[in-house]
């Protein structure tokens, strides 16, 4: 099983909070998802290659959003200086101000900006989307038998009737007294049941 972590891209504040004739797009904030070695994060079934070519999604995403976002603040003078006691800091050039047209420059600037970052969004949804498809199926009844029986439990079914599901009994690992109970006319996990039924679970 893979750990999925999950953050969110958003702006820097710095400096649009201190320029109130800029006008910054909304919106422009994404949802990235990472491979995590950590024990926090969502349990997904898959495969090396999978983390693999997720990994290299989130950093062609990662990288246009945070390169447009560079661009776009140098555009309004931001700059990166060595800094006392730092190793650098940012600083804003007010000269840009002293240009006449900075409200269009800004506008042209934005639109490329936000133009990029949609590109790289579209260019990373259908990852996204499997991703969250995996997360979605790690939270239904099929995982939380599987992740019973990886965990040393034992199960038996309680009842089955077509239509209507299956009601499978989670037992302790030494078959004998029930910890819960697992009901669900899901599918997939009736599907799962009689195959393992078949494989003499």
């Amino acid at each position: 099983m893979t750990k999925i972590g999950r953050r969110v891209f958003k702006l820097t504040r710095w400096p649009w909070d201190t320029l109130p004739w800029v006008q910054v797009p909304e919106g422009l904030e994404f949802t990235l998802y990472y491979v995590t070695p950590l024990s926090v994060g969502t349990e997904v079934d898959a495969t090396g290659a999978d983390e693999e070519r997720w990994q290299r999604a989130l950093d062609a995403f990662e990288g246009e959003l945070l390169d447009a976002q560079s661009d776009v603040r140098w555009a309004h003078g931001v700059r990166t200086k060595a800094g006392f006691m730092v190793d650098s800091r940012a600083v804003r050039l007010r000269r840009y101000d002293l240009v006449p047209g900075r409200r269009r420059r800004s506008r042209q600037a934005w639109a490329l900006c936000e133009a990029r970052m949609r590109a790289a969004e579209a260019a990373y949804r259908p990852v996204k989307e499997e991703i969250e498809t995996r997360i979605r199926r790690s939270a239904g009844p099929v995982a939380v038998l599987r992740r019973w029986e990886e965990a040393g439990g034992v199960w038996r079914v309680v009842a089955a009737k077509r239509g209507d599901g299956v009601t499978v009994a989670l037992c302790r690992c030494d078959g004998g007294e029930e910890a819960d109970r697992l009901t669900s006319a899901d599918p997939d996990l009736v599907a799962y049941v009689e195959r393992r039924l078949a494989e003499g679970s």
